[in-house]
């Protein structure tokens, strides 16, 4: 899910834009879209997932495509690819969520290489 938080004063942004946070079996993971600056204080935009430990590649895969996405919404958005549709707005929506599934799994890599180490 996208959220906005505002990070405390000492708050460093982690190189890879990944903070991960465990808790017994839950994981609290976000990972880093944009720091806003403008006025004060300080605002940090991201995607968070609220997760369950064990993670395996395929099933966080899914859980950040579904954190922007319902499945009704990318049924609608596939179905209108499929159907041929010429709309720039719906192709605009299709581009949108593949590359989001690109970024999906690329985040996912970066977040079980993090909880590894």
């Amino acid at each position: 899910m996208k959220s906005r938080f505002q990070p405390e004063e000492g708050w460093v942004l982690p190189a890879d834009g990944i903070e991960i946070e465990k808790c017994g079996v839950d994981i609290n993971v976000r990972f880093l879209e944009s720091v806003i600056e403008e006025g004060q204080p300080l605002q940090v935009e991201c995607e968070e997932l609220n997760l369950r430990h064990p993670l395996f590649y395929g099933d966080l895969v899914s859980a950040i495509i579904r954190s922007r996405y319902s499945d009704d919404s990318m049924q609608a958005i596939i179905n209108n690819h499929l159907l041929g549709d010429e709309d720039p707005e719906h192709l605009h929506a299709y581009q949108e969520m593949q590359d989001w599934r690109v970024t999906a799994k690329a985040q996912a890599k970066l977040i079980l290489n993090k909880l590894d180490n």
